[in-house]
Parts: C-alpha cells; structure tokens; sequence
C-alpha cells in the first residue's frame, strides 16, 4: 500500500465517521428528525458573518498573517533583502513561482511553512533556520515546501478540517441526542438504534483513534514532501541528513517518518 493509499484511506474512515453520525442525528426510524436538522445547521450563520468580515477586511497582508498566527505567540516580520536573496535563488534556479516571503520570531526551530491566506500564497521561515542552516539546506527546506505544493497538500489540509469539524459538531449532536433528547424527556434508548453502541464508537473515535489518526496523516503528508524535495534535488541524501539534524519532533515520531521516507525513497531511486 502507498503512502497516498494510506492518505486517502484514513480520509474515507474519517468521512466514513462524519456520515455515520450525520444518519444517526438526523434520521429517526428511517425518517429526518427535524429537531435535529435545525440543529445542524447551527454553525452556519457563524460562518458566514465570518467569511464577510473576512472580505470586507482591507488591512494589509502582514496584519491579516499575524492575526492568522495570534494563537502562536509569534511575530511575522517581512523578510530582509538577504533572506529573499537566499531563497529567490533556489525558485530561480528550480524554475517555481516565489511566493510572499515572511520571517516569524522568536522561535528556537528550524522550521518552515507554506500556504495560503486570502487566496495569497505565502512562504514563511523562522529566524532560528537562516542562523543555523547553511543556504544548502535552506535549499532543502524549500524544496520540501515546494513538494508541499506539488502534493498539492494545502487542499488535502482544507478537506481534512472540513472532515474533522464535522466530525467534532456531529459527534456533540450524537451526545446530545443521546444522553439528553432520549434519557431526559423520554426516560429510556429509542429502539430504533443500539445507543450504547453508538455512544461507545463515539468516545472509542474521539479518544483512541482521533489523535492516531492525526498523526498517521502528518506523518505521510510529510513523508511525501520529503520524497518530492528529493526528486527535486536529485538525491534524498540531504533531505534525510537534514530530518537527523534539524527536525524537533518526538523521538518515535522522527524515527517512523525516517523509516517511512527510506521506504519510499527505495521505490523512487
């Protein structure tokens, strides 16, 4: 199985997960609960005030950044002339568009990040990663964000958040149908489902299989940018001597991203 069967495996069990509790919310005996319809779409209004604050917002790029990271205990700054130079070499060189170039501090990583913000494409470096990396493997680092892009995990991510907020909003509906709807005005289960049943897939979900689930994903996303800087570069030599070097994850988590790169790679080159 590939790393990108895995990744779209583990995004059908999650999206397998949504419509389970979506059926269980909304339809009782066979027939849509109306109570529970309305409820769903209790979010909705939230989302769409926040997306017209969002386009009536005028405020230049580098506020609307540093608001997207206020929860990171962060500061973006524009990057100097010396770190574009760096990095404007290698798209030049590789032939890629170059997106916004920011620095964040302070951070003690070496690490980078690329996305979007306002339908702008953006890449942003910490301070640690021009002090510590030689423009070799600055080189390395931005070809792994570039195989982000190739991936084209940005959209993978969108649709992963998707998933697991409706996950998370159908899940409390579940709870509350359950415990509050069925016990407390009814005083017994509804015969048409096994509550229990669903109640103990739900907690098993969120409290077992959840956070593994999660880091499977992060593991193989990575894994294949790793596997596409390599192509990219030529060789995976550096992409791995860059991972032992530099990369601050746990212990297990490094170890069984290496092994999985290494796997990849041997079908590669």
């Amino acid at each position: 199985m590939t790393a990108r069967t895995i990744q779209f495996f583990i995004l059908a069990i999650v999206a397998l997960y949504a419509v389970f509790c979506f059926y269980f919310v909304l339809f009782d005996s066979g027939t849509l609960d109306g109570r529970f319809f309305l409820y769903s779409l209790v979010p909705i209004p939230f989302f769409w005030y926040a997306e017209i604050k969002e386009r009536q917002d005028t405020s230049p790029f580098l506020v609307k950044l540093n608001r997207l990271f206020a929860g990171k205990n962060v500061h973006i700054r524009e990057a100097t002339d010396t770190e574009k130079k760096i990095v404007k070499s290698f798209f030049d060189e590789k032939g890629y568009e170059m997106p916004l170039l920011f620095t964040c501090r302070p951070t003690e990583e070496v690490n980078a990040l690329i996305g979007h913000c306002h339908q702008t494409k953006f890449l942003l470096f910490t301070e640690e990663a021009y002090w510590k990396c030689s423009p070799q493997e600055i080189w390395v680092i931005l070809a792994h964000e570039v195989g982000h892009l190739i991936n084209r995990d940005i959209l993978l991510m969108a649709v992963e958040n998707i998933l697991w907020f409706l996950c998370w909003w159908f899940s409390v509906l579940v709870m509350i149908k359950i415990f509050f709807y069925s016990l407390m005005y009814h005083n017994t289960w509804h015969p048409s489902f096994d509550y229990p049943a669903v109640a103990y897939t739900v907690i098993l979900f969120w409290f077992f299989f959840k956070d593994q689930l999660k880091s499977v994903l992060y593991v193989v996303k990575e894994v294949l940018a790793d596997n596409t800087a390599a192509q990219i570069l030529g060789s995976p030599q550096p992409v791995i001597g860059i991972l032992e070097k530099y990369v601050k994850e746990d212990a297990f988590s490094q170890l069984r991203r290496i092994s999985a790169l290494r796997r990849v790679l041997k079908k590669t080159f």
